[in-house]
């Protein structure tokens, strides 16, 4: 069970080592969350594939930008950029990318969004 308590702050989620603030400017707005659970979900799933492939690879990090549909009410999220920096072997480049194309099928938390929202992974390899 997750609980979700209000605090002098905002919002905030009960955790064990502490609290997590759900206010923008103080700790991470529901939106933002939103889409960290949405790039955490994929690096693992992109882990698991990999894994299940037996590719050597380290994936060093993970980062994401996202954009709203100003045009909606509530405004909610457009599209999602996750950037993986992965080193890996050259030889094993194009089967990390082929790989990022069952991202979104094995993903809950992508499967959960609005159909209409764009997901778009993209890898950057790092020697």
């Amino acid at each position: 069970m997750i609980e979700l308590l209000p605090g002098k702050d905002g919002l905030e989620i009960a955790l064990p080592e502490g609290k997590m603030v759900l206010k923008r400017d103080l700790g991470y707005s529901p939106v933002e969350l939103t889409v960290v659970a949405v790039s955490a979900c994929a690096t693992y799933v992109l882990e698991s594939i990999l894994d299940k492939q037996h590719v050597t690879y380290e994936i060093l990090k993970t980062t994401m930008t996202y954009e709203r549909n100003e045009e909606k009410r509530a405004n909610p999220i457009k599209s999602i950029d996750i950037t993986f920096e992965i080193r890996a072997d050259e030889s094993a480049h194009a089967k990390i990318q082929k790989a990022t194309r069952l991202i979104a099928g094995n993903c809950p938390v992508i499967q959960t969004l609005d159909e209409e929202v764009e997901v778009i992974e993209e890898i950057v390899f790092v020697d």
